[in-house]
């Protein structure tokens, strides 16, 4: 085994990561919510057209920009605690870890 110390961590890669992760958590929440929020919207109106239309583009609005939300604020936390991580990192002298090669 041998031992290695990780003293930085890039502030944009983490940030990247986060908003890879909550993009999908996004996507994921944003489809039963989508179709939620499609039938509310189509029940509201008197004609079939427009109770389709109204369903379609709403629930298909709420799947568009509820992962990119997330995916933001995700990228925004990232890079946060990448900072913090960074501050601490500095005053405790790195974080060790120990490799076993093979």
């Amino acid at each position: 085994m041998r031992s290695i110390r990780i003293m930085h961590f890039p502030a944009g890669s983490l940030g990247l990561f986060f908003l890879a992760v909550y993009g999908l958590l996004g996507f994921i929440i944003a489809i039963p919510v989508a179709l939620g929020v499609g039938i509310e919207a189509g029940q509201e109106q008197n004609n079939v057209l427009t109770t389709l239309t109204f369903g379609i583009v709403s629930g298909g609005a709420v799947l568009i920009l509820t992962p990119l939300f997330y995916g933001v604020l995700g990228f925004v936390q990232g890079v946060i605690i990448a900072i913090i991580v960074n501050v601490f990192l500095r005053f405790a002298g790195g974080l060790e870890l120990e490799v076993k090669e093979g």
